[in-house]
């Protein structure tokens, strides 16, 4: 079944592979995002919570105003699809980068 918007909506789809040990800076974005894992492991962390390990098939919905990174396990490449949906205000503010004390404690 296909569906038809009623006007024209943006979307944006990407793809990101990560190397082993590879992660991205944190972030925190205003736009719906869901990542779909295609191939690897990896970390998705939000602030404050737990990491949650990632494998192939594994979806996480992030919501507007999330703060968290995501990227490869120590030991494994990672690549997923992302689909973003913008918000009105849709912007992305950069936080620091995970640290490697942080990032080594994941196994």
């Amino acid at each position: 079944m296909a569906l038809k918007a009623k006007e024209p909506i943006g979307l944006c789809l990407g793809y990101s592979k990560s190397n082993n040990r590879g992660r991205g800076i944190g972030k925190d974005v205003a736009n719906v995002i869901v990542r779909t894992v295609t191939h690897g492991r990896g970390w998705y962390q939000e602030w404050g919570k737990p990491a949650v390990e990632l494998k192939p098939g594994d979806k996480v919905n992030i919501a507007p105003g999330t703060k968290h990174w995501h990227g490869a396990a120590q030991d494994s490449w990672f690549t997923h699809i992302a689909i973003e949906v913008p918000s009105e205000n849709g912007r992305t503010e950069w936080l620091e980068p995970v640290s490697d004390t942080e990032y080594n404690k994941l196994k």
